[in-house]
């Protein structure tokens, strides 16, 4: 009995490495490996770019001024899509960060499973509410509540790209595996993006637009982060 727990452990194990599964139709423990299965690989790396694609062009969108307006009216209405432009300036940056975030865990991943699957599909249904959070950011640029929800999407977005590093580590999905301290760096870095975007939520009451300062020093803070880890290895 000790005997067939022992098989059983080993052979998952085994197949967790190889990508392969004991279930009958495969679904038990579906793995798509990059070099295996190269098709499917790719239409999940495809489907996140096009949703990010998609995202930047739906920030242009909003940027709108009526047509047929004298020089006067002209530089009024530019006057006034100034808050808009502000806003998608400043979710064009954020949504450039989350991508490259994306970019250098995916370039890393040999192996993509059912959980990175779905938790990614998580993920870009966050990056795809960027733009209406930038809409209503634009359109109520003093009103506390719309930075509260901002942060919330960008909160979020923070700790399920923390959870995908914490699993494509743990479930051993990289191509060249990560040092434990490695590892620990991943897991700071993304504990103080966090950590930075939850205290804004509450502090955009105070704050308001000024709340767009705050996420902006958090891209020091993890740069500081890294480099303080990098000098102490």
């Amino acid at each position: 009995m000790e005997r067939q727990g022992y098989d059983r452990g080993h052979r998952r194990t085994r197949q967790r490495r190889d990508g392969s599964s004991d279930h009958p139709d495969g679904n038990e423990s579906r793995y798509y490996d990059r070099t295996r299965n190269p098709v499917e690989f790719s239409r999940l790396l495809n489907l996140s770019d096009g949703v990010f694609a998609i995202a930047l062009t739906l920030l242009v969108l909003s940027l709108e001024i009526p047509p047929g307006l004298d020089t006067s009216d002209l530089y009024s209405e530019l006057l006034n899509v100034t808050p808009m432009l502000v806003a998608f300036l400043v979710s064009v940056g954020i949504i450039a960060l989350f991508w490259f975030s994306h970019y250098e865990i995916f370039a890393g991943v040999q192996k993509i499973d059912g959980r990175l699957m779905w938790v990614n599909f998580g993920y870009l249904s966050l990056v795809a509410m960027i733009p209406f959070v930038q809409r209503l950011q634009g359109d109520y640029p003093f009103e506390a509540v719309v930075y509260m929800v901002y942060a919330s999407v960008l909160a979020l977005l923070n700790m399920l790209d923390l959870w995908m590093h914490r699993h494509v580590y743990r479930a051993e999905l990289l191509k060249k595996q990560w040092t434990p301290r490695q590892y620990r760096t991943e897991m700071l870095r993304g504990m103080t993006l966090v950590i930075g975007f939850l205290i804004s939520i509450p502090l955009a009451l105070v704050l308001l637009n000024w709340t767009i300062i705050l996420w902006i020093l958090l891209i020091p803070a993890d740069n500081l982060v890294h480099r303080w880890r990098s000098c102490t290895a």
